[in-house]
């Protein structure tokens, strides 16, 4: 059997600056990660689990709370299982996990001791960032000035077995300069995306601007709906405030109006989404790869610009800083932990004379 507690080591990783910052915010979470998903465990952790020495009560939580799954293989071997609340059966009243409370954290499967961590191998060694998709990551963010910076560090982590290099991943000195475009304040946040279209080659020209943003918010609206068909990730968030975008003759000015306030109510959200963004690029080693540019630069502006409709269209004067976080937090949920960047084409597949780029009007 595996030994948990032999991996425990410092590691020289290069990181962006907040990484030694983040901690978890265990019972006060306000959407816990193990809520709603689907977590599974690898057949190591399976059986450590199954034999690791416990009290009674964890004991029966673990041989309940855990099931094989229909198709097993080594990496995603067994299930988590959830009450009917939504919640781990693992998880405590207090909102910790019963296996960290008891046993520590070197007992915790690799997903749960990671997440939001994610150790990413490349040309110049292992990287690693967390993942927007957990809210006391997006705190870190808000109200952030400063640019987000990255260097080596030593880090102390357990790690898992990571899979081998991607030779098709770009060099980390070309993912570095498209992080850099990224945070060139002098420029919206639409035309930095353009410019890192072009900083990859592609043709990032906006079709012409009359009846652009009627365009986008009937485009933007139809893909919510369809994500949110297929992601329950969605439904904390409170979509019945986009039905006023549905109606085509009227959906421009409602969105002009809506950005307005927005703006005046989040007077510094171009500068926490140019964090968000930037940290996504990061730690999903945008463009990924070498071959799928163009699918990549798609998945980026349908990233910034599904943010920024949900965030103008389910916010309003009387939103606080916490539900704007939670909304990004929701969305990321889709977006790095899905095949986001498929669904982003199929997406525009399905609606006719729909293009990427476009709908960064939004």
């Amino acid at each position: 059997m595996e030994d948990h507690t032999a991996r425990s080591c410092v590691h020289d990783i290069f990181v962006p600056d907040y990484f030694l910052k983040f901690a978890c915010k265990m019972g006060a979470c306000r959407s816990a990660c193990c809520q709603g998903w689907p977590v599974t465990v690898s057949q190591d952790n399976y059986f450590h689990l199954l034999g690791v020495s416990c009290s009674d009560e964890l004991r029966r939580r673990l041989d309940c709370g855990m099931y094989l799954l229909d198709s097993p293989y080594p990496d995603a071997y067994a299930c988590f299982g959830h009450r009917y609340d939504g919640n781990c059966s693992l998880r405590l009243p207090d909102g910790r996990c019963a296996i960290h409370a008891e046993l520590g954290e070197e007992h915790l499967a690799d997903v749960c001791r990671l997440y939001p961590r994610g150790v990413r191998r490349s040309d110049c060694g292992d990287e690693c960032s967390c993942a927007n998709s957990c809210e006391a990551v997006l705190e870190l963010f808000w109200g952030r000035e400063e640019p987000i910076s990255f260097s080596r560090q030593s880090v102390s982590l357990i790690l898992p077995k990571l899979p081998d290099i991607n030779h098709d991943l770009p060099p980390r000195a070309q993912r570095m300069t498209l992080i850099q475009e990224m945070q060139q304040t002098h420029l919206t946040l639409p035309e930095r995306i353009e410019q890192v279209g072009r900083s990859l080659g592609l043709s990032v020209s906006p079709s012409p601007e009359a009846g652009r943003l009627a365009r986008a918010v009937a485009a933007a609206y139809r893909m919510i709906v369809s994500l949110a068909d297929r992601s329950e990730s969605l439904h904390v968030i409170d979509l019945q405030k986009l039905e006023h975008f549905a109606d085509a003759a009227s959906a421009e000015h409602r969105y002009l109006e809506a950005k307005t306030d927005f703006a005046q109510h989040f007077p510094h959200w171009e500068t926490f989404f140019t964090h968000v963004l930037v940290n996504h690029m990061f730690f999903s080693q945008f463009p990924a790869s070498i071959r799928k540019m163009d699918a990549a630069y798609t998945s980026l502006c349908l990233t910034y610009a599904l943010l920024r409709f949900l965030a103008v269209g389910c916010t309003d004067h009387s939103a606080s800083d916490a539900s704007l976080i939670d909304l990004c937090a929701a969305f990321f949920r889709v977006v790095e932990h899905t095949d986001f960047t498929a669904l982003s084409m199929q997406l525009l597949r399905s609606i006719p004379d729909a293009a990427a780029g476009d709908l960064l009007v939004l």
